[in-house]
């Protein structure tokens, strides 16, 4: 796309919501595209930390989340389950260096819809089995998501962004249906908190941890959900290079690092309840909250 625009590097202006998550607000960008502009509210309407927008636009975040989006496009992690996201250098209204995040546009809906229960008697994990059960090739592209977030856990150390609004059932050109991971969390960052930063607070490595905890916990349930076999288990371990309970292994480490963590803080009771694998956990608001003033 070229610009007829000063500063802005598109033909087209953003256009109609198209939706809203914690990071942005999605736009039309003519008919092919969506451009995702940074939100600068909190789900319950405060606004967000004052340099939020600030850190989102350097290089070095963009950067991140280039190196982010190369691991997960990885064939041993969600390959091309990913949805590529592009980042534009252009300018903003006074003229100053801004990037434009843009991804092509998709039709279809999220997990997360279309796993609402039908009726009151039907629970979220039966309408989830149901669902899958039904489609035996997206559940076979679900459990690649599953296996290619525990390979994303054991390279990096993090998990990405992977829950059923980020994870949307879209259909190729010839009609199939597929799978599409159409978000990035910026894993670099979280790495390098959790792992380098040595002068980063206990607080930021706890909720960094409590999160992997979380998603441990829902790879389980998704796993037990989908009726995943043994045999199964073995033929996804192979493929995904996670043999010899590399996963599990990898995972028990992080715990431990949780625990060793905790030992060296004094904090409120009701806190360690919250990250120590006693839930409930920080909600997602509160961690993305959390997470804008650590950078």
């Amino acid at each position: 796309m070229s610009s007829n625009i000063e500063g802005f590097p598109f033909s087209e202006v953003p256009g109609t919501e198209v939706g809203r998550g914690y990071e942005s607000i999605v736009k039309e960008l003519g008919p092919n595209w969506v451009i995702k502009e940074f939100n600068p509210l909190r789900p319950d309407g405060t606004a967000k930390y004052e340099k939020a927008y600030e850190n989102s636009q350097t290089q070095k975040t963009v950067g991140e989340l280039q190196e982010t989006q190369r691991i997960l496009q990885q064939a041993t992690v969600y390959g091309e389950h990913i949805m590529p996201t592009e980042w534009v250098l252009g300018q903003d209204a006074e003229g100053n260096p801004k990037y434009f995040t843009i991804q092509k546009r998709f039709a279809g809906e999220t997990l997360k819809d279309i796993m609402v229960p039908q009726n009151e008697a039907e629970s979220y994990s039966a309408r989830f089995t149901k669902f899958f059960n039904e489609n035996p090739e997206l559940r076979t592209q679900m459990i690649e998501l599953l296996w290619g977030t525990k390979s994303a856990l054991v390279e990096t150390g993090v998990f990405p962004d992977f829950h059923l609004g980020n994870i949307a059932l879209t259909k190729e050109i010839d009609g199939a249906e597929s799978l599409k991971i159409f978000d990035l969390q910026n894993m670099v960052k979280n790495r390098k908190l959790l792992y380098e930063d040595t002068n980063r607070s206990l607080s930021t490595k706890l909720n960094l941890l409590g999160s992997i905890e979380k998603h441990v916990t829902r790879l389980e349930k998704y796993h037990k959900w989908l009726g995943i076999t043994e045999d199964e288990k073995k033929l996804f371990d192979q493929k995904y290079n996670l043999e010899n309970n590399l996963y599990e292994n990898t995972v028990d480490r992080i715990l431990t690092m949780s625990g060793e963590i905790n030992t060296e803080r004094d904090i409120p009771s009701e806190v360690l309840t919250q990250i120590s694998g006693i839930y409930p956990f920080l909600n997602e608001a509160e961690y993305n909250s959390y997470m804008e003033k650590a950078t």
